[in-house]
């Protein structure tokens, strides 16, 4: 029912015209969706000013609330979807959030192009779901394959001026943040930013907190209303707060 509804809605609005409205309402509901109380929590964790990195921003819902939250700072809203990243730009416009810089590009461990794969779930465009192609995890499945630029968060981070220190990172790449993480060495070493991020139970997981742990990172979640240290087997949520020791 619920791809039946998208499906249509997308069909009469137009699919851009269906992200811009739909970024709207959950742009105005998110402090209330139970399922996002992690993000608020991230959110009211990110001390001082400086850049923000929101890895995968989709339709620029989060990218929203961390620019209201964080006036200060800059948020740098990182999608390689055009259709999301024009919706960003809508929002940004909508809003007058002048403090969002947008950037068109996946981000992993290599420079070059990659393929990203918009899931079609009945009939429906799946934007919230779009990821990677090209790893196994995604192969033989339907969808919209787009060739999309990709880099690095070291070479990304290499254009901003050091006076603006990286003061958190906010990441949801569908499965494929250890492979961001590997790009992102230098600069997580370098700054200690609090890295807020959305991780399946596969080896990525593990291959993601293992990386971050080599580094310094003490791997939290939130629980019983508290940041806790994670227990494998015990925590069955999917959100992780990395904070650097």
């Amino acid at each position: 029912m619920k791809n039946s509804i998208k499906h249509i809605l997308q069909f009469v609005l137009g699919y851009e015209r269906y992200l811009y409205w739909f970024s709207i309402f959950i742009i105005k509901t998110l402090p209330w969706k139970k399922n996002e109380s992690d993000f608020v929590v991230f959110n009211s964790l990110i001390k001082g000013d400086g850049l923000i990195l929101d890895i995968g921003a989709n339709i620029g819902v989060m990218t929203y609330h961390l620019a209201t939250n964080h006036p200060q700072s800059t948020i740098i809203a990182i999608e390689p979807i055009p259709s999301c990243f024009h919706t960003i730009q809508r929002i940004k416009n909508r809003y007058s959030l002048h403090n969002i810089n947008i950037m068109q590009t996946a981000l992993g461990n290599s420079i070059g192009h990659i393929h990203m794969n918009i899931p079609i779930i009945g009939n429906a465009k799946q934007q919230g779901l779009s990821h990677i192609a090209d790893i196994p995890q995604w192969q033989h499945e339907d969808g919209e394959i787009l060739e999309c630029p990709i880099t690095t968060v070291d070479s990304l981070i290499d254009q901003f001026d050091d006076k603006y220190p990286l003061i958190a990172i906010k990441m949801d790449v569908e499965n494929y943040e250890s492979h961001v993480i590997a790009g992102a060495l230098q600069t997580l070493k370098h700054f200690k930013p609090i890295v807020y991020c959305e991780l399946w139970d596969n080896d990525n997981r593990y291959e993601s907190i293992q990386l971050m742990e080599s580094i310094g990172y003490t791997t939290m979640v939130y629980e019983n209303s508290q940041l806790t240290h994670f227990r494998p087997g015990i925590y069955k949520g999917l959100n992780f707060f990395f904070i650097h020791e």
